[in-house]
């Protein structure tokens, strides 16, 4: 009976034993060219990644600076109208506040 003649350079030649016939020049070549593919897609994803993210972090950077601008504005608008005397007294007028208590300046040093 004749046995079954093993096929040069196949992945599987012998049952038994499976790379055999397989030249590991080649593979190689292949290998360093597939390893060096998947690293540049992995590099290429990673940068489309922390480009997004750091995209996302400087547009809620902006949304929250311009927040702190509108209540600054805010707060400084609050300070004028605190720091006005006569202001002052025409809101607790309005407000019917006790008239009769006297407002004291206090000057800055």
């Amino acid at each position: 009976m004749d046995s079954p003649r093993p096929v040069r350079g196949a992945w599987a030649a012998y049952p038994t034993r499976p790379f055999v016939g397989l030249e590991l020049g080649g593979v190689l070549g292949y290998l360093i060219y597939a390893g060096l593919l998947v690293s540049a897609l992995m590099f290429y994803v990673w940068s489309r990644v922390d480009v997004r993210t750091a995209a996302s972090d400087l547009e809620s950077s902006q949304r929250t600076y311009q927040a702190t601008l509108t209540a600054q504005d805010q707060l400084r608008l609050e300070l004028a109208t605190r720091s006005d005397l006569a202001t002052l007294e025409r809101s607790s007028a309005a407000m019917g506040l006790v008239q009769d208590v006297e407002v004291v300046e206090v000057r800055a040093k």
